[in-house]
This record gives structure tokens, C-alpha cells and sequence, in this order.
């Protein structure tokens, strides 16, 4: 509707239903799929094995993480 904002919840499932950002992690060769993002940063899952939890300054390094797209 026009004028209207979405509410967070709306906005948190809209993110989620959307394609997630993916990212490599060089030194292990693991890619990722942001599933959540916590505010600080996000919950990174794997295809498979553990989840991991990285800032989005975590993410900014270049040497370690690599934005896939």
C-alpha cells in the first residue's frame, strides 16, 4: 500500500523469502549462506557441518571472507 512501511517482522520474512547473501570462507573453502542477521552481524550456514556467527566487520575482511554472487 502506498505511504505504508513494512513492520520488522514483515521486513525479517521478506528478507528471508529473498535470495541470502553467500560468502566463502578462504581459508577452510567453506561457502556460506547468511541466514539471519542478529543485528551485530550474521549466522553464517554451511551446506553442511556447524553454523558460525560473524560481524559484518568480520565479513569485511577481504583476506578471510570472499561476497559470492
Amino acid at each position: 500500500m502506498n505511504g505504508m512501511t513494512e513492520s520488522a517482522q514483515v521486513q525479517r520474512i521478506n528478507a528471508q523469502c529473498s535470495r541470502p547473501e553467500r560468502y566463502l570462507h578462504k581459508p577452510s573453502g567453506v561457502r556460506y549462506s547468511a541466514a539471519d542477521d542478529t543485528g551485530d552481524g550474521y549466522e553464517l550456514a554451511p551446506i553442511y557441518g556447524q553454523s558460525k556467527h560473524a560481524t559484518t566487520q568480520d565479513l569485511a575482511n577481504t583476506e578471510i571472507w570472499e561476497r559470492l554472487a
